[in-house]
């Protein structure tokens, strides 16, 4: 009472001071309450702005032995003071702690039975304002732990390697081997130490080592080694065929595991003799050719060396295609920018990049219009990717699939007319077709991927076909003039980031057949007003409504059990909210806040469900004036609520609502 009373008569003297006419200025801000002790620095009028430290290391979870000593550690710019905090469960009350460092940067605990499960984090303060760490749990174990792994070795034959394990509590030690890397485990005899020497023969080459440790609590097993036998290099990764126009630059490329040295070798055809070759890159693990009409079905392979020997990777050939763009299929290219692929089978599939892009890749400005013929049954990935002319697209009837990136950055595309057989539009298919204004989906197609139609910024409605069952992650993503939406009914899952940042779509109508709504599945739609969420949803993912700056009121149905962080922060026009008595937890932890910056949002209605209102939960929810609680006031006083929740706090509570 004492200080208070000081601090009243101090701001009294100081308005007295004030001449009238500065009055005007003064402004009354939130004072933040001291604790006990604390010191009340005066600081001047233009001071720097908030700068409180910024956490860049937060402490790691730790399992310990008994009795042993463990640290947490924080790393913090900007810091100048430091306090630990423990507690006894994850869902418990803090408490400062006592212990050695409590504040400093690291704070020193002895692993204690009473202690296992303990979760601890730091306040780091300045003159600014204070961060928290993230949480770390101590887990206390009465069994050896582990505290250095065994690691892998690689040797020749005849010379011997060391495993060692290194742990906290072992009495006694007992090393194990297996022979394949899905056998059964072997005692090693006499092996019981915390180091195994093992002698390196042939037919260990594979062998996996781990140690038992074992105390009177009990026992536990350290994580496999392998040993490898040093041998003439091993292959990974084998050299894939090509099939390019002339004019086009091609890489073979090989991986092997300790090599000395390559060598790329060729031959014209599959009888003939291998011979050295000394193109750009033969004495490395890539090889770059340049496609020659006269190259046409050579091979190309590579010997790699060490010094225990040679080996030779797979041959590769190169397929030089002319007129070719897929086994059957052939491509022509008039004067008036139509490419017209005829013939039956399926397209090349090409590469993005400087090398095996289709032949019609140098006509890509001249492109105007293209004609996929019936007998195609598949668009090649990459086939049309950056043709920037390209106004109309027409997919033949035959074709089943239209691949990875097929029409990427097309982007003066305009028209494409989808064939009736087409079952898949795979990742990316149309990503950046920006002057797209409207596409028809066939009534059989079943999945659209991945991007396929990511920032076609003109695409204006879309009608999903019942017949969909798989809806990609960021499928319509960045479709600004995006208006209409329908969604098919086999649509179960709309995935990640699907319709995020279609700012033009105003209203939205979840299938009831929709289980599950992914993270920012319609983040950043702002022209979103209504939104109608089935019962049959049981999940709603993280940021899923971020920002849908014009959506009004929100009904969580009982059915959702999982929810996100985040998911309906920056609304600012959501007034009312009622969320469902399947949901246990408004918000997650170290996330943004579930319902932070709706700043318009007046009333809640929380079901007794609900044990924790995390961090941020309702910051910035300034209008909020009433909270509508289905349970009784002791209920509520249950219910955990975590740091910035004001608004809520200063609400008025109805119970029993």
């Amino acid at each position: 009472m004492k200080r208070l009373f000081a601090l009243l008569l101090c701001l009294c003297l100081c308005l007295a001071l004030i001449p009238a006419a500065a009055a005007e200025d003064i402004e009354i801000v939130d004072i933040e309450p001291v604790e006990a002790g604390e010191v009340i620095e005066l600081v001047d009028a233009e001071a720097v702005p908030n700068a409180k430290p910024s956490i860049s290391s937060s402490p790691k979870s730790v399992t310990a032995y008994l009795g042993t000593t463990v640290k947490f550690t924080v790393k913090a710019s900007g810091a100048e003071s430091y306090q630990w905090y423990y507690r006894t469960s994850a869902e418990g009350s803090w408490a400062k702690s006592t212990s050695t460092g409590a504040k400093t940067a690291t704070l020193s605990i002895v692993a204690e039975a009473k202690r296992n499960g303990y979760q601890y984090r730091c306040k780091v303060s300045n003159a600014d304002g204070y961060s928290y760490t993230k949480n770390a749990t101590l887990t206390v174990s009465k069994k050896p732990v582990v505290t250095e792994q065994p690691a892998d070795a690689v040797a020749l034959a005849g010379e011997t390697v060391k495993f060692t394990v290194k742990a906290d509590g072992a009495t006694s030690y007992q090393w194990y081997y297996r022979k394949t890397a899905d056998g059964s485990w072997n005692k090693s005899s006499g092996a019981t130490g915390a180091s195994l020497s093992v002698e390196v023969k042939s037919y260990r080459d594979g062998y996996q080592y781990r140690c038992k440790l074992t105390n009177a609590n009990g026992s536990v097993y350290s994580e496999a080694a392998t040993l490898s036998l040093l041998s003439k290099p091993k292959i990974s990764t084998q050299p894939f065929s090509y099939t390019a126009c002339v004019g086009a630059t091609v890489y073979f490329k090989v991986q092997a595991d300790v090599v000395d040295s390559y060598q790329w070798q060729y031959r014209t055809n599959p009888d003939g003799s291998w011979k050295t070759t000394s193109l750009t890159g033969c004495k490395t693990a890539t090889l770059t050719v340049k496609v020659t009409a006269a190259r046409d079905g050579w091979q190309y392979r590579c010997k790699l060396t060490n010094s225990q020997g040679s080996s030779y990777s797979d041959p590769a050939r190169l397929t030089v295609s002319g007129d070719l763009c897929g086994e059957g299929l052939t491509w022509k290219f008039g004067g008036d920018g139509l490419l017209t692929i005829s013939g039956t089978g399926e397209m090349y599939d090409y590469r993005s990049g400087g090398h095996d892009r289709p032949p019609w890749y140098s006509k890509r400005d001249r492109l105007l219009r293209v004609s996929v013929g019936s007998g195609v049954t598949r668009v090649g990935n990459f086939a049309f990717q950056d043709c920037g002319s390209l106004t109309e697209a027409t997919i033949g009837s035959g074709v089943t699939a239209i691949g990875v990136s097929a029409f990427y950055s097309c982007g003066n595309l305009t028209s494409v007319t989808i064939g009736s057989g087409v079952k898949s539009i795979e990742g990316s298919a149309f990503s950046y077709c920006g002057s797209l204004t409207g596409v028809k989906l066939p009534a059989g197609l079943e999945e659209i991927g991945d991007n396929a139609f990511d920032a076609c910024g003109s695409l204006t409605g879309v009608t999903i076909p019942d017949s969909v069952t798989s809806l990609g992650a960021w499928a319509f993503n960045g479709c600004s003039s995006l208006k209409t939406v329908k969604i098919g009914k086999g649509v179960t899952v709309i995935d990640e980031g699907t319709f995020d940042s279609c700012g033009a779509l105003a209203s939205l109508t979840i299938p009831s057949g929709v289980t599950s709504i992914g993270d920012w599945a319609f983040s950043r739609c702002s022209g979103l007003t209504s939104l109608t969420i089935p019962s049959s949803v049981t999940s709603i993912g993280g940021a899923a409504f971020e920002f849908c700056s014009g959506l009004t009121s929100v009904t969580i149905p009982n059915s959702v059990t999982s929810i996100g962080g985040g998911v309906f922060r920056g609304c600012s026009a959501l007034r009312s909210a009622y969320v469902g008595n399947g949901v246990t937890r408004l918000g997650a932890f170290y996330s943004y806040g579930f319902f932070e910056s709706c700043s318009s949002l007046t009333s809640v209605t929380i079901p007794v469900s609900v044990t924790v209102i995390s961090d941020r939960a309702f910051r910035g929810c300034s209008s909020l004036s009433d909270v509508y609680y289905k349970g009784t006031k002791t209920q509520w006083g249950k219910i955990t609520v975590y740091d910035e929740n004001e608004p809520l706090l200063n609400a008025t509570i109805h119970y029993n609502a």
